[in-house]
């Protein structure tokens, strides 16, 4: 029974091969949505000059685990800006083998949520 169930299944990926591939679209349309390191975003950056400030972890922008949209976390920008100084803050998209360059679609969403 196994092997007649493997082999449907081979047979049916080999007539539909859009049922077997993928969905590759979410990374199409997704920029960012979790980190899987809980202190910092990998695929982030920032700096700032004095007497401005911007905080990060390992150069990197630091993750919020308790105010998020998606569970478990989110990114956290904080930041301090002074006359004479300046930040600047990068993300960027995951990079992988084979990854299409574009995004679909034409808006970009930002949730924020602020502290006083």
């Amino acid at each position: 029974m196994r092997l007649l169930v493997s082999s449907l299944f081979c047979v049916a990926t080999c007539l539909f091969p859009a049922l077997a591939r993928g969905n590759s679209d979410y990374y199409r349309h997704i920029y960012f949505d979790n980190s899987l390191n809980s202190d910092f975003y990998f695929y982030s950056s920032g700096q700032a000059s004095p007497p401005s400030s911007l905080k990060q972890k390992n150069s990197r922008l630091p993750v919020e685990t308790k105010v998020f949209l998606t569970p478990p976390n989110a990114l956290r920008l904080e930041w301090q800006s002074e006359t004479g100084g300046a930040w600047e803050a990068e993300v960027r998209v995951v990079n992988f083998r084979n990854r299409f360059p574009a995004f679909s679609g034409e808006n970009l969403y930002i949730w924020c949520f602020a502290r006083p």
